[in-house]
């Protein structure tokens, strides 16, 4: 036969014996296969992570198909973008060299991909590169068990010659769907980009027959990690300072859920932009100072459930709200750490609980769920203009709860949040009893974008004149937090037209307002005309 006039096949199916066949698809072209031409090793299966051989060589000859080989990168090879089938055991290699005619030598490799057993290999073992020359035919789970049926039917480099479908031999196979629960593909080149003043945490993505989504966990380790969120695409907006795990996820049938064979991680800080600070707590230094409800309880230095509920939340005291004294675009950050407990599991006794291997139960995790959320007024009563509102004048200080309109709560991401007064909670929930959630540390801050009041053609009287700083745009006055460059009042330019021997003079200075003065050359105060400029945050 003249394999070099072979044009492809079609494809057909049946799922019972001696039943008709329907077209499934076609094939067009030859598929890069041959035979192993040296034995194969066994290798040791990697107990974490995907098992990566760098001892052993493949040799194999692709002559019967006249087919070529080229190699990759490592992330290549470990993205299983070189996907091979080696007997019964899948492998991705990373160099291809070339030993003769159609002839090469694969290493290193991933052994084992995608859930297959790592085996040894005689020479002259089947060999096929995995790509879009293999005909692949989708099944749903219903047809896990059942046994297609496949015929071939050729035809020539023309289209023509097509064989008699009745005459073909028929091809048996049991699906298994053991291709569904294998291992995903693992994402690669994890990195950071700092944009509007939060990090954004990026990743290579991987494809996969099977629909694909990103878990990303926070903790010292993927399996004790909580986990944050899952979603389609990256990137991720950061929350805090932490090790961060990102997984490809996937649920290809009913109650199975796989990961990636590995967990790629990075460890960031810095992970927010402290410019302009208004106000920022940690909860746990000042000793938890906020309202527990719905079962939520102090646990020695941390807060968790008590064991008899599934949801509960810790709040912040009145006293640790933000406000800014004005609406504003607010950088809004926060970090807290997160883990489940069994519930038999006293973790008081322990000095150095975190230190202890699997203390924690890195399962209980997996059923528990801190986060934080953010709640945001536009208004704020007039109380905050009092030099100590918190005083003991002011029974329970509950000064705040009159006249405030909070926005309902909402899971915080950090960035940009608009706004006068801001509030937080820790929200604490796990799916059974038997994992409690503790929350070990939680801290927030609140940042301002810079600020310039503008007064325009002032008629100042010769008596001075008193500006109370609004900021541009707004219909009420707002004091400032801050001046610039660190300074604690804000900075005030003058412009005019002087005569000779004008000046001016500042006086009265506060965070919410100053008086302008003129006076001439013989330093009686006169009326002039200016513009005003207050700089700060």
């Amino acid at each position: 036969q003249n394999t070099g006039l072979w044009g492809g096949c079609n494809v057909y199916a049946s799922y019972t014996a001696g039943g008709s066949y329907s077209l499934v698809g076609q094939i067009v072209g030859a598929a890069r296969m041959g035979l192993t031409t040296g034995a194969l090793a066994s290798y040791v299966q990697s107990q974490t992570g995907q098992t990566i051989d760098g001892t052993n060589t493949l040799a194999v000859s692709l002559l019967q198909s006249a087919g070529t080989l080229a190699s990759g990168a490592s992330a290549d090879m470990t993205g299983l973008n070189t996907l091979c089938l080696v007997g019964s055991e899948l492998i991705a290699y990373q160099t291809a060299t070339l030993t003769g005619a159609n002839a090469y030598s694969l290493s290193p490799m991933v052994r084992g991909a995608y859930g297959t057993t790592i085996s040894a290999h005689p020479s002259g073992s089947t060999f096929a590169r995995i790509d879009s020359e293999i005909f692949k035919l989708g099944f749903t789970q219903d047809r896990i068990g059942a046994t297609v049926y496949l015929k071939f039917q050729s035809f020539n480099i023309y289209g023509g010659g097509v064989q008699d479908l009745s005459t073909l031999a028929s091809y048996s196979y049991a699906i298994t769907g053991a291709a569904l629960a294998s291992p995903l593909p693992t994402p690669t080149n994890l990195r950071t980009v700092f944009s509007s003043g939060v990090t954004h945490l990026y990743w290579d993505e991987v494809s996969d027959f099977r629909q694909i989504a990103y878990e990303i966990r926070k903790g010292s380790a993927w399996t004790s990690g909580l986990k944050v969120t899952t979603q389609a695409h990256p990137p991720f907006v950061v929350v805090g300072d932490d090790t961060y795990w990102v997984a490809a996820v996937s649920q290809p049938a009913s109650g199975l859920i796989v990961y990636s064979a590995s967990q790629p991680s990075i460890a960031i800080s810095g992970s927010l932009l402290s410019q302009n600070l208004v106000a920022g707590y940690d909860e746990q230094a000042t000793g938890w100072t906020g309202t527990l409800s719905s079962g939520a309880i102090s646990s020695g230095a941390n807060i968790a459930l008590n064991g008899t509920v599934f949801t509960g939340t810790y709040e912040i005291s009145p006293s640790h709200w933000v406000n800014i004294g004005y609406v504003a675009s607010c950088l809004c950050g926060a970090s807290y750490v997160g883990i489940g407990v069994p519930s038999d599991q006293n973790v008081l006794t322990a000095t150095d609980f975190l230190g202890i291997a699997d203390m924690l139960g890195s399962a209980s995790t997996q059923f528990v769920d801190v986060h934080v959320e953010i709640a945001i007024a536009q208004s704020a009563p007039n109380v905050f203009a009092t030099a100590d509102i918190f005083s003991s004048g002011l029974p329970g200080n509950d000064i705040f709860g009159a006249g405030i309109v909070w926005s309902a709560w909402q899971k915080f991401i950090p960035g940009v949040y608009s706004g006068m007064l801001f509030k937080f909670r820790v929200v604490l929930t796990t799916l059974s009893l038997k994992a409690i959630p503790y929350c070990l540390g939680f801290s927030f801050q609140v940042t301002v974008p810079s600020r310039s009041d503008h007064y325009t053609q002032l008629s100042v009287p010769s008596t001075g004149l008193t500006i109370t700083f609004r900021p541009d745009g707004a219909s009420s006055a707002g004091a400032f937090n801050g001046g610039p460059n660190g300074a604690t009042l804000p900075l005030v330019d003058v412009s005019y037209q002087p005569q000779t021997g004008d000046t001016y003079q500042v006086t009265g200075l506060s965070a919410s307002q100053a008086t302008i003065s003129f006076f001439n050359s013989s330093g009686a105060a006169v009326a002039r005309t200016a513009d005003v400029i207050a700089y700060g945050y």
